[in-house]
């Protein structure tokens, strides 16, 4: 699929949306935004899925329906956007929320899980152009993010960080600590390294 794009993860309070905001106001003006965080979904099927009051009762089924519903709106949002032949710019991305929708319990590296990733997601995932892993400590998050305060949600914001690393910093192209770079400097990073891998 020939689409360029950039992705942008990383957790909360790293200063994803920021950075995004740049990237596209200051350096990519006729880009488009698609941000991938749950709730936001595109596509009917998706908003089905993970809708907590939805008709389906057994949890293996809605385990195994929930990546199927991120790749389907991911895959859905590219075609749709593919014939402007703009950048687009992901404000997180469609395999941060396969990791992280059962953040608050098991990660998806889990039978049956870790099956249906490696056969079915890694098959039909669209893999962005660049994808840019924003980290920071736990202690930053917290002092940018004020919404984060009991003991379960720092938790759980610790959990979301551990797996994102595992997983992250094997497959971004690019990770950049947001505690030593300022906002200016991540997007200017980001779009050096961007136009960069274009020339090649």
């Amino acid at each position: 699929m020939n689409v360029k794009s950039i992705c942008v993860v990383g957790v909360d309070g790293t200063g994803k949306s920021t950075v995004v905001r740049l990237l596209h106001t200051q350096f990519f003006p006729k880009s488009i935004v698609q941000y991938m965080g749950q709730k936001e979904w595109e596509t009917k099927l998706a908003r089905y899925i993970f809708d907590e009051n939805n008709s389906i009762a057994n949890k293996f089924i809605k385990k195994i329906l929930k990546p199927i519903a991120v790749i389907y709106d991911l895959r859905h949002r590219v075609y749709k956007y593919k014939t402007f032949n703009e950048i687009i710019i992901f404000d997180r991305y469609a395999d941060e929320q396969i990791l992280q929708y059962e953040k608050y319990g098991k990660s998806i590296f889990n039978r049956p899980a870790e099956w249906l990733y490696n056969i079915f997601f890694k098959t039909f995932m669209y893999n962005p152009t660049l994808t840019v892993y924003l980290q920071c400590s736990i202690d930053t998050s917290l002092c940018r993010k004020n919404d984060i305060n009991t003991d379960d949600e720092i938790n759980r914001l610790k959990k979301s960080k551990m797996i994102m690393d595992k997983y992250y910093t094997k497959k971004s192209d690019l990770i950049i600590d947001t505690e030593m770079n300022s906002a200016e400097q991540v997007a200017n990073i980001i779009y050096t390294t961007f136009e960069l891998q274009k020339i090649r």
